[in-house]
């Protein structure tokens, strides 16, 4: 039992760090992420393009997207587009429309 605890308390932090709207500067995260996710690896795969939407989706160790090929280095973060089509209007960001989404969309 307490290997399933260190492991959700790892994964918990980790997944607060990679969805941080932070960075490390380039060195360390290359460095980094040849053992762990960073925020800048994960950030891809909440892009609006469907070829990286597919790719790093790894959890705690980037290994995984590299065993699986779903491993993308580096994007132009100045041209990523984050989110899903159909949402960008203010209508549709409101906490019940959200809530709807898996149901009616």
């Amino acid at each position: 039992m307490w290997v399933v605890l260190v492991y959700l308390v790892i994964s918990t932090v980790n997944a607060q760090l990679e969805h941080a709207n932070t960075s490390y500067p380039a060195a360390i995260d290359r460095v980094l992420r040849l053992i762990l996710v960073t925020p800048d690896m994960h950030k891809v795969h909440h892009s609006r393009e469907q070829i990286q939407t597919d790719t790093n989706h790894a959890n705690i160790f980037s290994i995984w997207d590299r065993i699986f090929r779903t491993y993308t280095p580096t994007v132009d973060f100045s041209k990523l587009r984050y989110g899903l089509d159909d949402f960008d209007i203010a209508k549709k960001q409101k906490i019940t429309a959200l809530l709807a989404v898996p149901f009616f969309h």
